[in-house]
């Protein structure tokens, strides 16, 4: 079963594998991601450009919902339209394509912000996503801020 922790994000920067921020997969006329508010924010705050080499990936995809891997830094889609609540159904298709990544690389370490509840506002449905989320193995680490 994953990890859940409390605390920011961040400090497991240097250990992680994977760092997951949930976001949208709305692409700008630039090519960039929309990025605007919480940790995608931040992501894009860290490393210039990153929203434009995340949005063309999210473009080359052949089902752009649900998770876009990267070298390091990924995002796990919790909403179509950066507008919208996040959608329940495309949460657990993202907990699915995770659960296969991360058990076919048992040896990485996957950091993932607890999805849906921040700017997702759909923090009702917080045991709902927990128990989704406890399918996923001991490499991943789900984190709430405290």
């Amino acid at each position: 079963m994953c990890t859940f922790e409390k605390g920011n994000m961040w400090d497991a920067w240097t250990v992680s594998d994977q760092f997951i921020f949930t976001g949208n997969a709305i692409i700008k006329a630039n090519g960039a991601l929309v990025m605007g508010r919480g940790i995608a924010r931040q992501v894009r705050d860290r490393f210039p450009n990153i929203d434009r080499a995340i949005g063309q990936r999210i473009a080359e995809m052949t089902q752009p919902y649900g998770l876009a891997l990267g070298n390091k830094v990924c995002v796990f889609q919790v909403k179509r339209h950066w507008q919208d609540d996040a959608d329940f159904n495309l949460i657990c298709l993202a907990i699915d394509m995770l659960l296969v990544e991360s058990t076919d690389k048992p040896h990485l370490r996957y950091d993932l912000n607890f999805p849906g509840i921040g700017n997702g506002r759909r923090a009702d449905l917080f045991d709902e996503i927990k128990e989704e989320l406890s399918v996923l193995p001991n490499n991943v680490h789900i984190w709430t801020f405290k």
